[in-house]
């Protein structure tokens, strides 16, 4: 007996002591390898679950059998988180094994810089706002509702941000305003016909427009 044989043709002679023989030949067949193929589908989102793996096993022999890091037993998975590893043991009936990792990437998260120019006089229509977007997947596409960014009145506008993966950003930002000038008079009238004693003192409520004032009287 002969063993521990790789694949291939193998000739037994056997000669009696007469010389007389006798030939056979034997073939030793093995499967095809055990290969695997897949397709990765990454999160399409930063945060979402939508990632997949799909496995194509060919050669050995089958059935396979699979045993996957989050316990799957299925051949393909689903509803996988991005910047992920997941790996799978993949078996075949007769024992042969592959045992191999896959990596499911996301998008970075969506972000919004808003630039704000805010409104230098109260009650001004001269507020303006520019976002700035990153991460996610460029381009992205702005939308504020119909409202014109720039000439802004003082508030809270709202806008969504989406991506070209259709990731959706909703946010807020608000344009202020300086404080109205306030203010009140203290004077006091002439008491006789041609002095000159009377005097008007200006005094600027607290949180009043943006001091330093400057005054310029008329008269």
């Amino acid at each position: 007996d002969i063993d521990s044989l790789a694949a291939g043709s193998y000739t037994l002679v056997i000669t009696d002591n007469n010389l007389c023989t006798d030939t056979n030949t034997y073939i030793i067949n093995e499967p095809l390898a055990l290969v695997l193929g897949s397709d990765l589908t990454d999160a399409t989102c930063f945060g979402d679950n939508d990632g997949f793996i799909d496995l194509t096993p060919a050669g050995g022999v089958a059935p396979y059998t699979y045993q996957w890091s989050n316990g799957a037993t299925s051949q393909d998975i689903s509803q996988l988180f991005g910047d992920s590893l997941y790996s799978c043991l993949i078996t075949d009936s007769f024992g042969c094994f592959i045992d191999t990792s896959f990596y499911i990437t996301q998008p970075s998260a969506l972000l919004v810089n808003p630039i704000v120019s805010n409104i230098l006089c109260y009650g001004d229509s001269t507020g303006s706002i520019i976002l700035n977007a990153t991460g996610g997947t460029s381009p992205y596409y702005f939308d504020w509702g119909g409202t014109d960014t720039n000439n802004l009145i003082a508030g809270m506008y709202q806008y969504t941000v989406t991506d070209s993966n259709g990731c959706v950003l909703n946010d807020s930002v608000e344009v202020f305003q300086q404080d109205e000038i306030s203010y009140t008079l203290n004077y006091k009238n002439i008491q006789c016909f041609g002095d000159s004693t009377g005097f008007i003192e200006v005094n600027m409520q607290l949180n009043s427009g943006t001091p330093p004032y400057q005054f310029f009287w008329n008269g």
